[in-house]
């Protein structure tokens, strides 16, 4: 008899490692679906500023998250400013930590009025990447 009761009683005994060998097997060939899909998001977020997830799309932003870049825009403004002949304003760094765009330019013209708003933005952004 092929399956007699020494065998029945080694996969009986050894039935639970066999189960977690096949789930293993299982979760590791999900991972290898999945992580493709992850580097996908993380590399159009880093290049894009966003990531599309179901024609939505999701802000991803790593300052502060893998590289602390505020100390670099801290003293980006500064330079930026005295290159079109304004002086810096106190607490326009703060002001402007964690926007972008429009709302960013608004805040620039609040602080510094009469300036392109829109060239300081985009300078600061040269000068810092």
């Amino acid at each position: 008899m092929l399956f007699g009761k020494n065998i029945n009683r080694y996969y009986i005994k050894y039935s639970p490692r066999l189960i977690l060998g096949i789930l293993s097997l299982i979760v590791v060939d999900w991972l290898q679906l999945v992580i493709p899909v992850l580097y996908k998001y993380v590399i159009n977020g880093v290049n894009n500023g966003y990531v599309d997830i179901d024609g939505a799309a999701v802000a991803f932003d790593m300052d502060g998250l893998m590289f602390d870049t505020e100390p670099i825009w801290t003293e980006t403004w500064a330079p930026v400013l005295a290159t079109i002949g304004k002086e810096y304003p106190d607490g326009l760094a703060d002001a402007v930590r964690g926007t972008s765009g429009k709302s960013m330019e608004a805040i620039i013209n609040r602080f510094v009025p009469d300036v392109d708003a829109s060239y300081v933005r985009e300078a600061a952004y040269a000068m810092v990447h």
